[in-house]
């Protein structure tokens, strides 16, 4: 039987010839059978057969630990969202009266309303083009009571409505216009 070149093999044969015995009968028989015994296969260096199919728990760890973070998170925005606070002319707007802005702007590409109603957001009241093509209208309901507002013309312009009061200038040194809602004018 040959034996493939192995290092540790080599070296403990070499050290049964080398020990003293004082029975060559046993000696012979001790190497006979170390000759008959295959030797013993060393696994490569970062080889481990332990590790062969052991891959899919540090996968499954793995894929656990991505849900778990987008779980969390999908949660934590929900409740970032959730405890935002809504400004009060929004939350009774959904019960408000309905009240509609109109602003002719010829030429304008988009008109946005803008007020203490909906945060001075310019992205959060946008104006239609009305069938008219030059009038830009919305409509807004609105919680009883005084507000203040202004139109943006494509995105830059900052305009009051040329219909409505003038409020006084605010502390960027612009006009906004003024809307009294609920009240009756006689």
């Amino acid at each position: 039987m040959t034996h493939d070149h192995d290092p540790l093999g080599e070296r403990v044969r070499e050290a049964y010839h080398e020990a003293p015995l004082d029975d060559e009968a046993a000696r012979a028989r001790l190497l006979e059978k170390l000759h008959r015994e295959p030797a013993p296969q060393v696994p490569a260096a970062g080889a481990s057969n332990a590790g062969r199919g052991a891959w899919w728990p540090a996968f499954a760890a793995g894929a656990l630990m991505i849900v778990f973070m987008a779980g969390a998170l999908t949660g934590w925005l929900l409740a970032r969202r959730a405890a935002a606070p809504v400004p009060a002319a929004i939350a009774e707007s959904e019960s408000g009266v309905p009240v509609v802005f109109a602003l002719p702007a010829p030429g304008a590409r988009i008109v946005a309303l803008v007020g203490d109603f909906n945060g001075w957001d310019a992205e959060a009241t946008p104006l239609h083009r009305a069938a008219l093509g030059n009038v830009w209208i919305a409509e807004v309901r609105l919680a009883r009571g005084l507000h203040t507002y202004a139109f943006v013309v494509d995105g830059e312009r900052w305009i009051p409505d040329p219909g409505a009061p003038l409020a006084p200038e605010n502390e960027f040194g612009t006009h906004t216009s003024v809307v009294i809602v609920g009240e009756s004018v006689s």
